[in-house]
């Protein structure tokens, strides 16, 4: 298996290569509707792009 193991490199603040990446991309992840969280977390991809499942775009 390969993957992005630089992702868990960490800057000279301590802050890992994927966490920054979170806040880059502006992912959210939605524990209960009334809670999100937009940083202080890494996600990981298992599946290539062309088999990920993507919940529908919600107008604002």
């Amino acid at each position: 298996m390969s993957w992005s193991q630089d992702l868990l490199s960490r800057n000279r603040q301590g802050q890992l290569a994927c966490a920054r990446e979170v806040q880059r991309l502006g992912v959210t992840l939605e524990m209960r509707p009334e809670q999100k969280a937009i940083a202080g977390f890494c996600t990981l991809c298992v599946q290539p792009p062309n088999q990920r499942q993507f919940a529908p775009i919600q107008g604002n």
